[in-house]
């Protein structure tokens, strides 16, 4: 049994299925979120392991990326008394909390996207390029989404998904960092 419901891109591999504007995608929603339990660039791990001492991790910090410090204090367990445990443990929340939590919604035309069931189901990880500068003869070209100056591109993880059926049908995965 798999840990996991759909399909993790293989490192160094492109994902099976890529939303594109321009291209099919009509419309993009990004929400990123930094409200509590996300977002946190400063994390210490503690336990209570031994009776009136508390063993603490070394603080650990993310790279500065120009936000204020948020910092957040976790206990993976009472029973650890070895630092380096509880600084491997902070490490790990480090990463998974420092970007904060974001989500995208692209709404496609369905006869011209990735199809549903077909290259991309629920739970698998599914690319976006949105916008980005287009080649017009001049050296920086234009904008081609200018709501997304410089354009954004990755891959994150189909968590849901919305179908219109009435007049020009659209599908809208729902891809959110996990």
């Amino acid at each position: 049994m798999g840990d996991r419901v759909g399909v993790a891109v293989t490192p160094g591999l492109s994902p099976a299925a890529t939303f594109q504007a321009p291209g099919p995608v009509t419309d993009a929603t990004l929400v990123e979120d930094y409200s509590a339990g996300k977002g946190a660039n400063s994390v210490i791990a503690y336990s209570s392991a031994s009776a009136g001492d508390v063993p603490t991790s070394p603080v650990q910090v993310a790279a500065d990326d120009g936000r204020p410090t948020f910092e957040t204090d976790i206990q993976p367990s009472t029973s650890i008394t070895d630092v380096a445990v509880l600084t491997s443990h902070a490490m790990a929340a480090l990463a998974t909390l420092a970007p904060g939590g974001s989500a995208l919604a692209l709404q496609a035309v369905v006869e011209k996207a990735p199809k549903l069931g077909v290259d991309w189901m629920l739970g698998d990880d599914v690319g976006y390029k949105i916008g980005g500068r287009e080649y017009d003869g001049t050296p920086n070209g234009r904008e081609s989404v200018p709501a997304f100056p410089g354009g954004i591109e990755g891959v994150m993880r189909a968590i849901g998904w919305e179908m219109s059926l009435d007049g020009v049908q659209t599908i809208t995965p729902v891809l959110a960092t996990t």
